[in-house]
């Protein structure tokens, strides 16, 4: 599965690639067009939306241009990928597209 890379430069990151990986998937679940609508979502005070912050692992929000900038360089065709190609395995079954 895919981890964080330590080795790379510049400022470490705040929040894991795990949380910032919930997120996106929050995005894609909630049908959310944008980051910024993403946001959003986060800072309404309702009692879903809240419980949707901490399963993501959230206890702070994230500024709208760190989703901007880690779903940018978020890997999701290697996770999804990767995530197939185990699932397949367990249940063996035969891969008739590459996933790549």
């Amino acid at each position: 599965m895919y981890t964080d890379d330590d080795k790379k430069g510049g400022r470490p990151y705040v929040y894991p690639t795990i949380v910032i990986l919930r997120c996106y998937v929050v995005r894609i679940w909630m049908r959310i067009p944008s980051n910024n609508c993403l946001h959003y979502y986060f800072t309404i005070n309702g009692t879903y939306n809240k419980k949707i912050m901490r399963s993501c692992d959230l206890d702070t929000l994230p500024d709208k241009r760190t989703f901007d900038r880690r779903f940018k360089t978020l890997p999701v065709q290697n996770i999804i990928g990767n995530i197939g190609k185990k699932i397949c395995i367990r249940k063996n079954c035969r891969l008739y597209h590459c996933i790549s």
